[in-house]
């Protein structure tokens, strides 16, 4: 289920690079070095399982600078696989209610590296290029600024829904740029009490109602995100408990 090749429209021959060459070259979408000094906002790890059986680990780092509209939001992270691929990720939001500014993916299995990056060009557009073994391909992709992306299998990407309990939110428009896959979504919250790694937690819950399927994400009091599930991919990610905190 993780990260199925993109659906190509055409393809053209790709000049291969290393995946470390790759992984340089994500160096400039991250904040310049005065503003990665931020305030951290949160920093740790998720358990993966799919099907109740653990499947990988998740770490993740999300950093702000700026208050209000000039707020800037960097999230981090890195999903390794018990059957060995990895996706490396970055995210750049602004504003209060994290309008996606760009991300990039590096997605490593075997000896295949895919690279996939996005930048806003417009006011509701984001421009994407993908680079992988067998191809290029460039696309463009509508992004009014509701567009919240969820990568297949990324949990620490839902710690952008903690801002729609702060107000009404319209519906949203969700993105998996690596699997080019789209689709809209409502938005409800309530208060549960979960068992997240071996203790009681009272969270709020929001949940996605997409027609592919409903997304949850559960956040503590302090606004941490502490779980994530999928039902119909069978996916849980579960907060490590007493790593990092805001």
């Amino acid at each position: 289920m993780y990260w199925p090749a993109p659906r190509f429209r055409f393809r053209r021959p790709a000049v291969l690079l290393p995946a470390a060459c790759i992984a340089a070259s994500l160096g400039p979408v991250l904040l310049p070095a005065a503003e990665a000094r931020g305030q951290r906002v949160d920093r740790g790890a998720f358990r993966l399982l799919v099907n109740g059986q653990e499947v990988g680990a998740e770490e993740f780092e999300i950093q702000w600078r700026g208050e209000g509209d000039a707020q800037r939001t960097m999230a981090k992270g890195t999903v390794a696989m018990r059957d060995g691929p990895t996706l490396v990720t970055t995210l750049l939001a602004v504003g209060r209610t994290l309008v996606v500014r760009s991300y990039q993916a590096l997605h490593v299995a075997g000896g295949d590296t895919l690279v996939v990056t996005l930048e806003r060009t417009g006011g509701r557009r984001l421009d994407a290029r993908t680079l992988a073994p067998w191809g290029e391909e460039v696309r463009g992709y509508r992004a009014p600024p509701s567009t919240v992306i969820l990568e297949e299998g990324v949990a620490h990407h839902y710690f952008v829904l903690e801002a729609l309990l702060r107000g009404p939110s319209p519906p949203l428009h969700l993105l998996s740029p690596v699997s080019q896959e789209e689709a809209a979504a409502d938005v409800d919250a309530g208060q549960e009490t979960i068992h997240v790694d071996g203790e009681s937690i009272a969270t709020t819950r929001v949940r996605l109602n997409a027609e592919d399927g409903a997304r949850l994400a559960w956040f503590d009091g302090s606004g941490r995100l502490v779980r994530v599930e999928v039902p119909t991919r069978g996916f849980v990610a579960e907060r490590v408990l007493g790593t990092g905190g805001p």
